[in-house]
């Protein structure tokens, strides 16, 4: 429900969003983020002396993530849709990548357990790929169907773009 307030909308946040802003919030925060992005920036749980860490590696590293959290707000605040196909490809990085590193019978049984658990949003993500397929097909015949009913009203194909001698002129 929006307000007027000196030219600009307020909008009133309930509950449900209040919560979601707030780990959004916590999820890009300077210091301790959730959203950590550790397969670029794997230096960052690194155990061993810090003197053997390159600081020219880690801070590029460093940049790296901080480009790919930049990218990921101005996603969210260009469109949802957009936001939401990052975050699905993260995801899909993110899983792929531990796969790949999951070394022990241990944490691939880990893993399956995860995405068993989480089967029902990893399904969300490809059902709304297949539902934007649909509307886009569904859109495209629609178009279509418009462009033949203007192509049979001047003569059919190829016909309708033959041209005359007064086109030429």
């Amino acid at each position: 429900m929006p307000m007027e307030a000196k030219g600009r909308d307020l909008f009133i946040v309930d509950n449900s969003v209040a919560g979601w802003t707030g780990i959004l919030e916590k999820a890009f925060q300077r210091k301790n983020p959730l959203f950590t992005l550790p397969m670029y920036y794997p230096l960052a749980w690194y155990k061993g002396p810090d003197k053997t860490i390159d600081p020219f590696e880690q801070n590029r590293q460093k940049q790296v993530v901080g480009l790919i959290r930049t990218n990921f707000l101005k996603r969210f605040e260009s469109s949802v849709a957009a936001f939401e196909m990052s975050c699905d490809r993260l995801l899909k990085k993110l899983i792929a990548f531990v796969q790949v590193h999951s070394a022990s019978e241990a944490e691939k049984k880990r893993l399956e357990r995860w995405k068993t658990q989480n089967a029902e949003i990893l399904g969300y993500a490809v059902q709304r790929h297949l539902d934007f397929f649909v509307v886009a097909l569904n859109e495209t015949i629609r178009l279509m169907q418009g462009i033949d009913a203007v192509i049979d009203e001047h003569g059919g194909w190829p016909g309708a773009f033959a041209q005359t001698s007064s086109d030429q002129a």
